[in-house]
């Protein structure tokens, strides 16, 4: 995996310095790189030096108030720590489903008790005002009219780079169900006038129609599938593949198309990881 260490450095110095003007370096540059760089690079340590790796990563996380990082590089740590303790599929898979559910509930009570910074725990706070399962709403909220959209019409064979005035109406819908300012400067220039749905698959539907939403769903089975065979493996790599797989699935969801920036790297760590697999099937069988 040498290949992935030595293709980050270029691409996070042109990120940072590019993306600099946005403010957060860590946030919108940084983060991911840096953190797939050092899943990577501790997958074949032994535990301390992952467990340091993850902190590293959360403190970083926790000084400039990023919570979706933590929770899966964390995750994916876990799930590599735990693959390794089990000879059985079956039970590699059940533990690490618990483990990480454990550790989903752990971080939710900690960021709103404010032991991941004040920061985190304010938003937090704010987000889950109407209980736990209103977090991906509040804090995505794009995302309900976003699914909206796609669901009214997934079939369209129309290709175009504009949000029409009904779909306007949608996505603002979608904001003043959560309590957001649906006439902010940030939904009428980020997202209506640059079209600009802030997530993967609503954005390829938007721009390419259906042959976009055939795409996401193409991308989405092979991330779910990256998931399934991290989690079923005792391959030490399991903890960047398990990363690679929810952040892609996350982008598709949620990330506005400047995150497709990440994704050949996600793909050099997948193929990588899947080309080991089935070499050590090849030597084994």
């Amino acid at each position: 995996m040498s290949a992935v260490i030595l293709a980050i450095p270029a691409p996070l110095l042109f990120d940072v310095i590019t993306r600099a003007s946005q403010g957060n370096t860590w946030k919108y540059a940084a983060s991911v790189w840096v953190s797939l760089g050092l899943l990577v690079l501790v997958h074949r340590m032994n535990v301390a030096m992952k467990v340091l790796a993850v902190g590293t990563i959360v403190i970083m996380s926790v000084l400039n108030d990023t919570r979706g990082i933590i929770a899966m590089a964390a995750t994916g740590v876990l799930v590599e720590i735990l693959s390794r303790t089990g000879r059985t599929r079956v039970y590699r898979i059940a533990a690490s489903l618990i483990g990480a559910s454990v550790l989903a509930v752990a971080s939710y009570q900690l960021a709103i008790a404010g032991a991941l910074g004040s920061g985190i725990q304010r938003t937090m706070i704010l987000q889950t005002q109407e209980g736990p399962m209103s977090l991906l709403r509040t804090a995505r909220p794009e995302s309900g009219g976003n699914f909206a959209l796609v669901l009214s019409d997934p079939f369209r064979f129309i290709i175009d780079d504009r949000v029409t005035a009904d779909q306007a109406a949608v996505i603002q819908n979608s904001f003043s169900q959560v309590g957001r300012d649906p006439n902010s400067l940030y939904v009428q220039s980020g997202v209506l006038k640059s079209a600009e749905l802030h997530s993967v698959t609503a954005d390829l539907w938007l721009h390419l129609g259906f042959a976009g939403l055939l795409l996401s769903v193409i991308f989405g089975l092979f991330f779910a599938y990256l998931g399934f065979r991290a989690l079923s493996s005792h391959r030490m790599l399991a903890g960047a593949v398990t990363f690679v797989s929810l952040r892609g699935v996350w982008d598709l969801l949620f990330s506005p198309v400047s995150d497709l920036r990440f994704w050949p790297l996600y793909f050099l760590v997948g193929l990588a990881f899947l080309a080991s697999e089935r070499k050590l099937r090849a030597s084994t069988g």
